[in-house]
């Protein structure tokens, strides 16, 4: 049974994983510091920015790091 289908299936959802885990990294601090940039969002909702922030970027680093360890998997059992 060939196995280079799953290979590369395998390669693109770790590859998309790691890539959507960065760009969400990159909006979630763009984002964040317009939101710190301006005051008034620290005054009355800063409390839940903040929270919300803290979750964005750990979902990111969960999303980006799967992927990332998945391509590095693929490189240690040597998969092409």
């Amino acid at each position: 049974m060939p196995v280079t289908p799953l290979v590369t299936a395998f390669t693109a959802i770790a590859t998309g994983a790691a890539l959507l885990g960065a760009g969400l990294l990159t909006m979630t601090i763009i984002f964040g510091g317009l939101a710190f940039y301006f005051s008034i969002f620290d005054m009355h909702i800063g409390g839940f920015i903040k929270k919300l922030l803290m979750a964005s970027l750990g979902g990111s680093f969960l999303v980006g790091g799967g992927g990332a360890l998945g391509l590095w998997l693929k490189g240690v059992f040597g998969l092409p």
